[in-house]
């Protein structure tokens, strides 16, 4: 899309302000467009465009980040600077893992959506600029599809459309071409670790995760269940695994949220680290010292 000069001014301004996923979110447009019209916007200045650096460079050891839930775009406004700030904190590799569900798809879900919610083009939108951006910040990782994920492919079969209609992975979900899209599962580093990532469907309440660990007989991580969040072990006489899961990072106050409003649990939000096939740590966002509650 060209921008006008006026354009490309209010939207520099908005990154100025507010950086460059809320910018692409409150203007409707990537991360790449926002881009753009940043260098419209600046063209022949001798000050450098305003754009951070926001790439996380991680190590070659340490542990795994493991990201949650998200629901974009009905994600917590703070997930992409809390998953930052846990990364460079506990000195995290640079590849990372998300345990499903990065997109929520409520409009175009086969449940009743809400009527004032975004139509699914504007959803979807706001969808691909925050995972522009969260793949900006974390530019290598693994993506295991959530039941979420996966609604365009269950609405395509349900009208008997073939899957390979669809858009490739990649552009579907907007994800860096240094990321790796898994249907089911993946396994962190399999010939040592083998920590098995899946979404968790089917391993539902407080001790789905610690159960499934012991069905699958190995150390195991899953989202999904976003009221429960734990690392639960298990020891025999010659090994340890863990159960871990990672609960959620989702705005609790979002309209596609609002079939929990009267619930008694609420989404727990955080993240996971996974260590080695024995140790696992969850992190609530409130130890995060920019946490605004």
């Amino acid at each position: 899309m060209a921008y006008s000069k006026d354009k490309a001014k209010q939207i520099y301004a908005d990154v100025l302000e507010n950086g460059v996923a809320c910018a692409a979110s409150l203007n409707c447009i990537s991360v790449d467009s926002v881009k753009r019209a940043v260098r419209i916007a600046t063209e022949g200045s001798v000050v450098e465009p305003a754009l951070p650096k926001t790439t996380f460079i991680g190590q070659e050891e340490g542990p795994v980040l493991i990201i949650p839930d998200l629901h974009a775009p009905y994600h917590h406004p703070q997930a992409i600077e809390f998953l930052k700030w846990v990364a460079e904190e506990f000195g995290c590799q640079e590849r990372v893992v998300c345990s499903g569900d990065i997109m929520d798809f409520h409009a175009q879900s086969r449940h009743v959506s809400e009527v004032d919610a975004w139509n699914p083009k504007k959803e979807y939108q706001k969808a691909i600029a925050f995972t522009e951006e969260l793949c900006e910040v974390f530019p290598k990782g693994d993506l295991v599809c959530g039941n979420h994920d996966l609604v365009p492919q269950r609405q395509m079969k349900e009208i008997g459309l073939l899957p390979s209609m669809l858009k490739e992975s990649h552009d579907l979900y907007g994800m860096g071409e240094d990321w790796n899209i898994h249907p089911l599962f993946h396994v962190i580093d399999p010939e040592g670790w083998n920590v098995l990532v899946e979404h968790g469907i089917g391993s539902g309440g407080k001790y789905g995760c610690a159960n499934t660990a012991k069905e699958k007989r190995c150390s195991y991580v899953q989202g999904h269940t976003h009221s429960a969040a734990a690392v639960i072990y298990s020891s025999n006489y010659n090994s340890t695994i863990f159960g871990m899961n990672v609960g959620c990072l989702v705005d609790h106050e979002s309209l596609a949220m609002r079939y929990g409003k009267y619930g008694t649990r609420k989404g727990v939000l955080g993240c996971g680290l996974v260590y080695s096939g024995q140790s696992a740590e969850f992190i609530h966002i409130s130890r995060w010292p920019d946490y605004k509650g």
